[in-house]
Formats: structure tokens, C-alpha cells, sequence
């Protein structure tokens, strides 16, 4: 079987066998933390002060459309992440062969450049939990925003192409109010990200930027004002994130941040420097090989040579990937689940710059305009990252689909000057495998914070309205131990309970509220602190006093806290019941007020 036909069909088996996985997996597991706090605030979006984000506003109402349940909401999101790649992909497709760099017209390549988009997606579900979240959000903006950018910049005529600017313009416009929703620093990273690099790339004529950044300004602004009008509620935020950003370029926050991520990034290459190092080497090689006047009377055998070259570079990459498990998923795979990503786009970069024949594969594009494309493309998982208090590599990944797209328009030029039809292939599977890897290591095997999806046999009725999900044993007894202790004490659905601390997610399960915070933090150190007992100080005493209460371990700091907030516990409390969360192994004791 040739190689382009073998990579395709691997490709396609994974793709399908991760989808597959992901939809038999939609109804197994439940996160106690991130994924709880999620539902909880879909539910009750206006029980939660307003923030520089507004993202549960938007799952609120997705929440509310698809009626609380859980597992749909889990298939809807990955749908969503999966259309906006397969969007973003096709439009990537139609605007090069509309400047000129037909790559992916030859041998099937598009369906390469889709199977390799949609590892991503794959790759986008190592770590975080299934339910729609912030992240999510933005990547689902990102990639809208992107694909319609690049739409509005592909070549039109006539009155149709004006209809399809128009339409360009509004789902740019959408996907980036999305992304402002979501996530507000992620808004602001693509947008100055694009701007820089777009603006001076050369594959876009001036007349065409100076229009977009026009139309695309109001058409942003009419976009909003009509989401506006049929839910306000979304915006609530504006003025807090408008002052988060005054606050940031008063006090050199923005520019605290920045060199936060630049040193994270450099901090990131630098530490895996060995993963890079020999692929790095042989593409170097590969390039100086090809630009000596060596074989000069033989040029086939030399481009045969250089053909082995450049299959070097890429299996010595496959190799350390695999050696330095690049390839896991799951939080003790974070860290490194970037390198595969990063490690092939820079292999590709070099020997697409070293080897010559750049202006023959991308003619009559100017080489110039080229690299700034390929560079933003690559800039924009991390603009997307930006503002993310884990280190921006590790959210980077999550976004990863632009980045694949720069590493298959490489390959496939790589192709273009060799003659051969074997980088677009090897790359494609090599990130479908990538994804899928990560995937199943970190969505299957070991999800976040719960057992692996094969041990979740345990039907649970999970929130109110319920969703039957199917848990691991210690999940469900969990679950069903706090449900029977609160209803032999009277709890009704939609009563507040203090998760004191750390469990949202066993808040929402039972059917409670959780007051003025979603997650009242266990081990953020003493900012934690001071941030739940301020939220603590918001509720009214009358109002602490009349909820139940969940404390974990005995924690000291929970006495301590409501006494500051005017009320005696635990002598103000009935215990009525205990359980074991698995999460870390605690001990929860669940105490009713005695004077309900």
C-alpha cells in the first residue's frame, strides 16, 4: 500500500476510534472540582458575583438549551471544537490556493490537512474535563475568528462576494466575542497577534487589510450590540474587564505578564532542549547539504539524498517523542504534551527555509508574506493561551490546531520541492497519532481527577434536573451517601451548602447552591484564604446559618472563618452524616444548621 494511502487510512482509524471513544465515554466519570464548578454556574449563573469573564453566561445558556444534561452538553462541545477546526481547515485551504499556493491540491491533500486538524481536537480533550468551559470557549472563537479571517482575505467577485464578506465579517466578529466572553486576555493576545503579523504579511494586499480592520471594527461592535439586545446578561462583565485592563497597564501588570510567558517559553524550550536537539541537528544539516554546490552534474541523486535527509529528521522527531513521552495526556503529562507540537513545527520550519526552491513551491507569493503567515499561525495557541495561570505552554495545547495547520502547509511545501508526496503523509499521521495518544492516555486511562472511563460501571443520578452517569464505585458512594444524609435532614433542591473546602462539583450533584462562590478553595495558600473568607463576609450571617455544610479532613480554617462571619460552628450544627471523597482521599463530614 503506498505511504500516502497507509498514512491516510491509520490516520482516519485513530480519528474515528478517538470520537468513537470520546461518545462511549460521554456518560463515565465525574470531576468533584473544575468540571462541577462548570455545571454549577451553568446553572446558576446569576448567584455568582460578575468577574472579567462572562463564560458562564454563554454556558448557561448552551446549558440551558440542551436542559442541564450533562452528557449532551459533553457531545455538544466536542462537536463544536470539531466543526470550528473542520471550518478553520477548509478556509485555510481555499485562501492559499487563492494567493497562489495551491498545497494542498495535489494527491489528496486536503483530506491530510483535516485528519491533521482534527488530532487537535483529540489533543484538546488530554486534560481538561468534558464539559464546556472557558478554555473551550475560546478555542471554539479562535478558530471561527481565524477561519473567517481568512475567508474575508480569500479572493471574491461580484455581488456574491460581497455577500460573503459580509458574512466573513460577522462570524469574525461573532468568534471574536465569543473568545472576549470567554476568556478577555485570550481576546486581546489574538488581536494583537493577528494585527502585528497579518498586517505586515505580504499574501494580503493593503487595500484588504485597511477594509477589514474598518469593517471588522464595526461590524464587531453591531454584532455585540445585537447579542446585547437579546441577552444583556452576557455582558455584565464589560466593566470589570475594562477595569482589569486599566489596572493592568496602570500598575505594568500587562507587561508582568508578558515576561511571565516569554520566560515560561523559554524556560519550556530550554528544559527540553535534549527533544529538540538531534532532529534540530539533521535539519540543519539536511539544509547546508542542500545549498552547497555538492552533486552539482547528479542534481537527482542529490535530491535523493536530501529526500533521505529530510525522513531522517522526521523519524529521529517520531523517536524522541516516544522517548520522552511527549505523546501523554493527564495532568502528570501536562508539562510535556506541548513538546511534540513545538519540537516538529521548528524541524519543518528549518528544512522548509534551508532546503531552496522556496518561490518555485509557493510562486507567485512573496516569500516574505509566506513566513509572517506561518509564524502566526504558530503564535496563535499561545495569544490564545495568554492570561492562564498555569504555565502558557501547558494551555497552549489545548489550541493546538493552528499550529498542526503550519506544520502541514511545511510539510506539504516540503513535498512541492522534493518532488515526492511523503512529509504532508508522515506529518498527518504522525499528528493524528500525537492526539490520539494524548487522548486516550489523558481522557480515557487516567481522566482528570477521576478513575480510568472502564471503571465508571456505577449508574448515579448526578444534579437536578438529573443526568444518570455512570461512575467508579467510590464516586458513587460519595454521592449517594451525601444525597441520603442531606435528604433524611430535610434538604430540599436549590438549598445552599458551603463546600468548605474544595468540592463544587459534590455541591452541584447533590442539588444544592453554593452561595455567592462557586468553589471555595482548599490549597491556594493564604490568597486562597482571604478569598473565601471575603466571599464568606458577602453572604449574610442569617444566610450562612441557614446552610448546610460540608468540611473536609476537619479543616481548622473552617471554624475560624465562620466565626469571623458572626457564627459558631460546629456548635451552631448537627453532623448528620459522613462520606469519603475520593478526590484526594478526604474525609467529609456534612453538618446541618440546628435551626432548620
Amino acid at each position: 500500500m503506498p505511504l500516502d494511502r497507509a498514512a491516510k487510512t491509520i490516520a482516519a482509524i485513530l480519528l474515528l476510534a478517538g470520537a468513537g471513544l470520546f461518545v462511549w465515554g460521554s456518560d463515565k466519570g465525574f470531576d468533584f472540582t473544575d468540571e462541577g464548578l462548570y455545571l454549577l454556574v451553568y446553572q446558576h449563573p446569576g448567584e455568582f458575583p460578575d468577574s472579567y469573564t462572562s463564560y458562564h453566561r454563554v454556558g448557561a445558556v448552551v446549558s440551558q438549551a440542551f436542559g442541564h444534561n450533562i452528557v449532551t452538553l459533553r457531545l455538544a462541545g466536542f462537536a463544536a471544537m470539531a466543526l470550528a477546526t473542520f471550518y478553520f481547515g477548509f478556509r485555510l485551504s481555499v485562501f492559499l490556493k487563492g494567493c497562489g499556493i495551491p498545497l494542498f491540491e495535489q494527491r489528496g491533500g486536503p483530506v491530510f490537512l483535516h485528519l491533521a486538524l482534527q488530532g487537535s481536537v483529540l489533543a484538546a480533550y488530554c486534560w481538561l474535563p468534558p464539559t464546556p468551559n472557558y478554555n473551550t470557549m475560546a478555542g471554539v472563537g479562535m478558530l471561527a475568528f481565524t477561519g473567517a479571517t481568512l475567508s474575508f482575505f480569500s479572493p471574491r467577485a461580484g455581488f456574491r462576494g460581497l455577500i460573503g464578506a459580509v458574512a466573513a465579517l460577522a462570524l469574525a466578529a461573532a468568534g471574536f466575542l465569543l473568545v472576549f466572553l470567554a476568556k478577555g486576555s485570550s481576546a486581546v493576545g489574538i488581536a494583537i497577534v493577528s494585527a502585528v503579523l497579518l498586517g505586515f504579511c505580504g499574501l494580503i494586499g493593503i487595500r484588504q487589510k485597511a477594509a477589514f480592520a474598518a469593517c471588522a471594527t464595526g461590524m464587531v461592535l453591531a454584532v455585540a450590540g445585537f447579542i446585547f439586545l437579546l441577552s444583556p446578561e452576557l455582558f455584565r462583565s464589560w466593566e470589570f474587564f475594562l477595569a482589569s485592563v486599566a489596572a493592568l497597564l496602570q500598575g505594568g501588570g500587562a507587561a508582568g505578564m508578558i515576561s511571565r510567558h516569554w520566560g515560561e517559553a523559554v524556560n519550556f524550550a530550554v528544559r527540553h532542549l535534549d527533544v529538540y536537539t538531534v532532529p534540530l541537528l539533521i535539519a540543519l544539516a539536511v539544509g547546508l547539504f542542500a545549498r552547497l554546490p555538492l552533486f552539482s552534474r547528479d542534481p537527482a541523486r542529490k535530491g535523493h539524498l536530501v529526500f533521505w535527509g529530510v525522513a531522517a529528521a522526521l523519524v529521529a522527531e517520531v523517536v524522541l517523542i516516544a522517548v520522552r513521552d511527549a505523546f501523554l495526556g493527564g495532568i502528570p503529562g501536562r508539562s510535556k504534551a506541548m513538546q511534540g507540537y513545538t519540537s516538529l513545527f521548528v524541524v519543518l520550519l528549518l528544512l522548509a527555509a534551508g532546503i531552496p526552491g522556496l518561490r518555485r513551491s509557493i510562486a507567485p507569493a512573496h516569500p516574505a508574506g509566506f513566513w509572517l503567515f506561518i509564524v502566526w499561525l504558530a503564535a496563535l495557541p499561545f495569544a490564545t493561551a495568554a492570561g492562564t495561570t498555569h504555565k502558557i505552554n501547558i494551555n497552549a495545547l489545548l489550541h493546538a490546531a493552528p499550529m498542526s495547520a503550519a506544520s502541514a502547509i511545511l510539510a506539504a511545501s516540503l513535498d512541492r520541492r522534493l518532488g515526492k508526496n511523503f512529509a504532508l503523509p508522515a506529518v498527518c499521521l504522525l499528528l493524528a497519532a500525537l492526539g490520539f495518544a494524548q487522548f486516550f492516555s489523558g481522557s480515557i486511562a487516567a481522566p482528570y481527577r477521576t478513575a480510568a472511563k472502564w471503571e465508571q460501571v456505577v449508574p448515579v443520578e448526578v444534579g437536578v434536573p438529573g443526568t444518570v452517569l455512570k461512575l467508579d464505585a467510590a464516586t458513587a458512594a460519595c454521592i449517594e451517601g451525601t444525597k441520603s444524609a442531606l435528604q433524611g435532614a430535610g434538604f430540599q433542591p436549590g438549598d445552599d451548602i458551603l463546600a468548605l473546602y474544595g468540592l463544587p462539583g459534590l455541591v452541584y450533584a447533590v442539588g444544592g447552591v453554593s452561595p455567592r462562590k462557586p468553589w471555595f478553595f482548599d490549597d491556594h495558600g493564604p490568597e486562597g484564604d482571604e478569598a473565601n473568607l471575603r466571599s464568606l463576609k458577602w453572604i449574610p450571617a442569617e444566610g450562612i446559618k441557614s446552610a448546610f455544610v460540608f468540611q473536609t479532613n476537619a479543616d481548622p480554617r473552617v471554624p475560624k472563618q465562620l466565626a469571623e462571619c458572626g457564627v459558631d460552628f460546629p456548635s451552631g450544627y448537627e453532623k448528620i452524616g459522613q462520606a469519603t471523597v475520593p478526590f484526594k482521599n478526604r474525609h467529609l463530614e456534612i453538618w446541618k444548621p440546628k435551626t432548620r
